[in-house]
């Protein structure tokens, strides 16, 4: 690390190591926004390596350094990369591990929870470990600032009580839609401020497009040349609801066959307009039931032969920069991961979402996009194979909507960076940033 007149900065939440592109977004995100802020800036991002390493970011055309370190929610105590492991680190004041090491220093620690893993939702393993990584910055006395995420759903008041505890000890903390902001308010109660809890939006809306390289693009071009002037439209096929059909039932209540649902769209969809669909994994681990590759692949083979021309499955070789590239060639895009979304938003192109949380609705309500989220918690199969036919035909309706607020959403996503950048440096905002703040918030 850095000298003490540096401001120093641990982010954790944003391991771009896990092959969730989202995760890697929110990591971009993250650390560009604060190293535009503050380019002297000495950024931490925790993941799931080993040790204190260099790593750089790209934006704006230049590489930027930062540095990656380890600290994973591990059972293997020994380890000094385990969490419980830096937590006693740093207790006893150790500094000879990194980690606690930046605990003790950092100027700040921010904490995205992978944008929307602020709850237990995804099991009480995961809640334990983005509970420990917060409380770790407040037993250290760092100023804590949640970045913009999602808030809940709690199933168990206990997990709910506790993370208003958090919340409330916390420096700052952003909700990225005013849906969920208005859950951290409930967190909050009597404890709400104004000047320190603020809605903003997700911090991947203020993210670059890039081209890929022209190896990774010939054969995409070369499939979507077929077409021949007939539409391709996109798929984010989430591994998480695919590969577990039970899961999606049970946990998330669907009342629809995920699978059969899709399959039946594609099906009509290509008997229909005799186009292309471009099935796009967002989250690139092979690791079940994660992999939406995996998901990808099985529903291609499960297509009938006479589509397999139509159909091209992306290879899991692109960045979170890159796959909106590969979607703004689309005409209509479709995704249950919730960044595959906003990957597809920022590009351009007329988005709908199937979602499995709440998570969408706020963040499709940013954009004026209220009509299309698509919700099998509540709508049976038949009700959501007509709304995905009405999005798909409607297209035009969305992209101006698109083309009307993006360019504001993506200035809200880098002010709201410069507004946490000042504050987390001077602890207070001056009164034209806090005007700001005012003027930042999304709409409904």
């Amino acid at each position: 690390m850095s000298n003490r007149n540096t401001a120093i900065f641990g982010v954790f939440g944003t391991a771009p190591d896990t092959g969730n592109l989202g995760v890697s977004a929110l990591c971009h995100g993250a650390v560009s926004g604060i190293l535009r802020v503050i380019p002297q800036a000495d950024v931490i991002v925790f993941d799931h390596g080993r040790g204190l390493r260099p790593s750089t970011i790209e934006f704006e055309g230049k590489e930027h350094p930062f540095q990656l370190c380890g600290a994973v929610n591990s059972r293997r105590f020994y380890r000094p990369e385990c969490l419980w492991n830096i937590r006693l680190q740093a207790r006893l004041g150790r500094k000879s591990n990194p980690a606690a090491k930046v605990l003790a220093e950092a100027t700040a620690i921010l904490d995205v929870t992978a944008g929307d893993s602020f709850t237990d939702l995804y099991g009480q393993r995961a809640f334990e470990g983005a509970l420990l990584r917060k409380t770790m910055a407040l037993e250290n006395n760092r100023p804590l600032i949640l970045l913009p995420q999602t808030y809940g759903p709690f199933r168990s008041k206990s997990n709910e009580q506790r993370a208003a505890e958090v919340v409330k000890r916390c420096s700052m903390a952003w909700a990225r839609d005013l849906r969920s902001f208005e859950i951290l308010k409930e967190l909050l109660g009597s404890d709400f401020d104004e000047s320190i809890h603020h809605a903003g939006v997700d911090l991947a809306f203020g993210l670059e497009t890039k081209k890929p390289k022209e190896g990774l693009t010939l054969e995409f071009q070369e499939w979507s040349a077929r077409a021949d002037g007939k539409p391709l439209i996109g798929l984010n096929v989430s591994g998480l609801i695919y590969n577990q059909p039970e899961v999606a039932r049970s946990h998330y209540g669907f009342k629809i066959d995920y699978r059969r649902t899709l399959e039946t769209f594609i099906n009509r969809f290509l008997d229909e307009t005799g186009g292309q669909v471009c099935l796009v994994p967002h989250v690139l681990t092979e690791a079940f039931p994660e992999s939406d590759c995996k998901a990808a692949e099985e529903l291609r083979l499960i297509l009938p032969q006479q589509h397999a021309d139509s159909i091209f499955v992306l290879p899991p070789v692109y960045s979170h920069e890159e796959i909106r590239w590969f979607i703004s060639k689309m005409d209509w895009f479709c995704g249950t991961r919730m960044h595959s979304t906003i990957a597809s938003i920022c590009a351009g192109t007329p988005t709908t979402t199937i979602c499995y949380s709440d998570k969408a609705q706020g963040v499709f309500d940013s954009c004026d996009l209220s009509d299309a989220v698509i919700d099998p918690r509540v709508l049976d199969e038949k009700t959501v194979l007509t709304e995905l036919w009405r999005t798909w035909t409607d297209r035009s309706s969305a992209k101006e909507k698109i083309d009307r607020v993006t360019a504001d959403v993506r200035k809200r996503a880098r002010d709201q960076m410069r507004l946490i950048g000042e504050f987390a440096t001077t602890g207070s905002m001056s009164s034209d940033i806090q005007k700001k703040v005012s003027n930042s918030s999304p709409h409904l």
